[in-house]
């Protein structure tokens, strides 16, 4: 009689079960150490405006002109407060590019709606996993869309 039956230790059960605990633990990692990031460049740069009605104005410069974008209190609270659904982002070598593609895709996770590819952010092919367990790939030139996968 074996001491735990095959049927018990299906192992590529457990390196997934490993692997999903080891990704949302280096996820809550990198999310606090954006967060303190950007909390940190936000003081010293002063390009994000705190109204007292609970807006907030973002400011930024392009060809020496001054442009504000005023974000409603709701619209922040209700996608700046909830997780995000992208737990990381893989290039074609399967390295972590999160840190150097999530700025991109904004508060909303929809690229500020502009249409962006791999190539346009100097990668062949990037792999988005979402907490779901889903992962999508998205070649060469392929826009980047997640449709209503990502809220």
């Amino acid at each position: 009689m074996e001491l735990f039956p095959r049927q018990m230790l299906n192992l590529s059960m457990i390196k997934l079960y490993v692997r999903m605990g080891f990704n949302i633990s280096k996820f809550l990692i990198k999310r606090t150490y954006r967060h303190i990031k950007s909390r940190i460049t936000e003081y010293f740069n002063n390009n994000i405006i705190h109204l007292s009605n609970g807006n907030m104005v973002i400011c930024y410069n392009r060809r020496g002109k001054e442009y504000k974008i005023l974000l409603e209190d709701e619209l922040v609270k209700k996608h700046i407060n909830s997780p995000s659904s992208i737990l990381m982002v893989y290039d074609e070598d399967s390295n972590d590019v999160s840190d150097d593609v999530i700025p991109y895709m904004g508060w909303k996770n929809d690229f500020h709606k502009l249409k962006y590819t791999p190539t346009m952010l100097g990668y062949k092919s990037l792999s988005f996993e979402l907490t779901s367990g889903t992962m999508l790939v998205f070649k060469e030139n392929e826009i980047i869309e997640f449709g209503n996968l990502i809220l």
